[in-house]
This record gives structure tokens, C-alpha cells and sequence, in this order.
């Protein structure tokens, strides 16, 4: 189904987008647990007081190209 370029339709892709990646954060989090790709605060210049996970912006980037993919193929060129 192909749809016309409009404001409206972009916008549902921002959000989808966001939606995408508050979902996919928890399961990415999990993942750098599983694998132990966490930043460890061992420097004095790291602000973090507690080892944190890596892959949250993964998350995003995938839900991000993902969302872009989907508006691509469902527009009119």
C-alpha cells in the first residue's frame, strides 16, 4: 500500500520510531548484560558511579533505519 507524502504520515513515523526504540531498549539492555558489553567506571573521568550497559544506542539506530525503511517503501517518490 503506498501513500501519499504528507506532514501526517512523517510524523507517525517520529513516533513509531520512538515507540520502536522505548521497546527495543529493555531488550538490548539485556543482551549487553548477557554479554558483558558494559562500561565500567574505572577512570576518574567517567561521571558514572555504576557499570552501565553499552547497546542503548544501538536500540535506537536499529528502530531508526528500521522506521526509515518502512517510510521509504510505503511513499510515493
Amino acid at each position: 500500500m503506498l501513500l501519499k507524502n504528507n506532514a501526517a504520515f512523517y510524523w507517525l513515523g517520529f513516533f513509531l520510531s520512538a515507540v520502536l526504540s522505548f521497546a527495543l531498549c529493555p531488550v538490548f539492555r539485556w543482551i549487553a548484560l548477557r554479554y558483558n558489553i558494559i562500561d565500567h567506571p574505572n577512570t576518574l573521568v567517567k561521571t558514572h558511579r555504576q557499570s552501565t550497559p553499552y547497546l542503548g544506542g544501538a536500540a535506537i539506530a536499529v528502530s531508526f533505519v528500521l522506521v526509515l525503511t518502512l517510510v521509504r517503501f510505503l511513499t510515493l517518490h
